[in-house]
């Protein structure tokens, strides 16, 4: 498994601000609404997986990196820093996931 370092989850999330930009104004600003400062939370449900960086956070849901599929995806949290549903599925961009939340938000769903 791949450990990312605070710099390179930094230097993704400034790549992703740049092609957000290029998606859209809604998308863009969409982000800017739920981007937190880069944090390693906990999760429990996966032995082997160590800490994760969360970087979005919306309602309950924290926008988090999958360090082993090498991408970010949603998941729940109850507890501030405990990741307490952490999904394998992960797309591999920022923007992706921030596209695909929008689509569901415009469609009555949660992306």
């Amino acid at each position: 498994m791949r450990v990312w370092s605070l710099t390179e989850v930094q230097a993704e999330i400034e790549a992703a601000e740049r092609a957000l930009t290029e998606l859209g104004d809604r998308e863009l600003r969409l982000w800017e609404r739920v981007r937190v400062t880069p944090s390693q939370w906990i999760q429990n449900q996966y032995p082997n997986v160590g800490p994760v960086w969360v970087v979005a956070l919306m309602g309950r849901r924290c926008l988090y990196l999958n360090q082993l599929e090498g991408g970010w995806g949603w998941g729940r949290f109850d507890v501030w820093g405990t990741v307490s549903e952490y999904h394998w599925q992960a797309d591999l961009d920022i923007q992706h996931v921030i596209a695909q939340t929008l689509c569901g938000i415009d469609h009555g769903g949660l992306g």
